[in-house]
């Protein structure tokens, strides 16, 4: 994807699971992927038969429950995964016809964007596109602001350190290195 002369480069990070943040799965070779991102797209199948009715929820989730899953498997290995711009992606809307499991989903998920989509009928593509170039912006934005940040801790954290190297020439009884003293 471009965004005026950048390449926008975006990886599918499959594996992700209960317990990948402990080893299970493919998850801690997917998750050292993730942590460098600059945003993230949880895309969540909405048409999954075992979100309808009849099926134990406790067992099988709901599309929020996967998400949140998903979240807690990122907050596992690293909190700051979970300050990255992020987006929800209800897919295969065009199999929800009625749009009853993408309600849901946003319904389950307040304060998170949700985004519907049909690779089959290509619904919702042009706006997830629009949508990753904001959230892209966004994210060179805190991360332009995160390095600014880091330099200006990094330049402090080394004045910190030239000041107790001087302070370490002088003598406990204030007077400078080599200095006798008055007897």
């Amino acid at each position: 994807l471009k965004v005026g002369y950048t390449d926008i480069i975006i990886a599918d990070i499959p594996g992700i699971i209960e317990g990948a943040a402990d080893g299970l799965g493919l998850g801690l070779r997917f998750l050292r992927h993730i942590s460098r991102t600059r945003g993230l797209l949880f895309l969540v199948d909405i048409a999954d038969p075992r979100y309808e009715e009849g099926h134990n929820e406790d067992e099988y989730g709901s599309p929020g429950k996967v998400f949140r899953t998903l979240l807690g498997e990122l907050e596992s290995y690293s909190p700051q995964l979970l300050e990255l711009p992020r987006m929800v992606i209800g897919n295969k809307t065009d199999l929800d016809p009625d749009g009853f499991q993408l309600q849901r989903l946003k319904d389950e998920l307040p304060g998170e964007t949700v985004l519907p989509l049909s690779n089959y009928s290509r619904e919702g593509l042009n706006d997830l596109i629009r949508a990753i170039r904001d959230m892209y912006a966004a994210g060179e934005e805190a991360a332009e602001k995160n390095a600014k940040e880091e330099a200006a801790a990094a330049a402090m954290r080394e004045r910190a350190a030239a000041i107790e190297a001087i302070d370490a020439l002088y003598q406990k009884d204030g007077t400078e290195p080599g200095d006798e003293g008055s007897q």
